[in-house]
């Protein structure tokens, strides 16, 4: 079996695909059992990349799912603590309070599960990101851009 010979080609004005013809065209003439395959260095380097794009897809898909099911934890967390004040809620109503007093007292609990979230969260991804350093491309694993914009 005879080695693979890549051949790189460039135009000086004009298309590399308009030079390719008469190329394939002298090699067959000198050699007939060559097999002759055209990638443009766009196919190659996209063929190159398959693996890192399905993974940044698939990365990108399960953050969406783990921010989704953050906000559903949060909306049910609170909603489980509403639930069981109830019945204070009612009396604090009945005894003239103003909404706004009532949603600061819920939202009172929330504000305190948020940083908690954002401490635990932030201490898994350090830990975890020297194991996909090595899968990122342009990016540090600890880069402070990218943590402060999932925080938010």
């Amino acid at each position: 079996m005879q080695p693979d010979i890549c051949l790189s080609l460039r135009a000086v004005d004009g298309s590399a695909a308009r030079l390719a013809r008469p190329l394939v065209t002298a090699l067959t003439g000198v050699h007939g059992d060559l097999v002759i395959t055209l990638r443009t260095l766009e196919d190659q380097v996209d063929a190159m990349m398959v693996r890192e794009r399905v993974l940044a897809s698939l990365f990108g898909f399960f953050g969406g799912l783990a921010l989704l099911l953050a906000g559903l934890g949060l909306d049910g967390v609170t909603a489980y603590s509403v639930s069981r004040r109830r019945s204070e809620i009612g009396i604090r109503i009945a005894l003239s309070a103003r909404p706004a007093g009532i949603a600061t007292l819920v939202w009172q609990r929330t504000v305190v599960l948020v940083p908690i979230g954002i401490v635990a969260g932030l201490t898994a991804s350090l830990w975890l990101s020297r194991f996909v350093g090595p899968l990122l491309v342009g990016l540090e694993p600890n880069d402070p851009f990218t943590i402060v914009s999932a925080i938010g």
